[in-house]
């Protein structure tokens, strides 16, 4: 049997691991969109006007079960700007204070 996947709200913290390049990474972020099975994010990016870092390509496909665009902040004082990810909705989970940079979208 299926584990459910789980549900989160606007403005809720998660956290998640993320691999790239062979190193593994912790993750933690700000849901700043909720999609429907079979949505694609890029209608919510493009709304956004370049006020965050992403690359169109890097979100592929529609995905079949609910999902969420987690927005991830740089540390305070970084001229960085905040990164949108689109993680898979079963790597995710309610984060903690200590789980990471929880910075807030100027």
């Amino acid at each position: 049997m299926k584990e459910a996947l789980p549900y989160f709200g606007l403005g809720e913290w998660v956290t998640w691991r993320s691999q790239s390049k062979g190193s593994s990474r912790q993750r933690t972020g700000k849901i700043v969109n909720c999609l429907a099975p079979g949505e694609l994010p890029h209608k919510f990016i493009e709304g956004l006007g370049g006020q965050v870092r992403h690359t169109g390509r890097e979100y592929g496909g529609a995905r079949r079960q609910h999902s969420y665009l987690v927005c991830v902040y740089p540390p305070e004082g970084s001229d960085a700007k905040p990164a949108l990810y689109w993680p898979r909705t079963g790597m995710l989970r309610a984060a903690k204070a200590d789980d990471g940079e929880m910075g807030e979208w100027e």
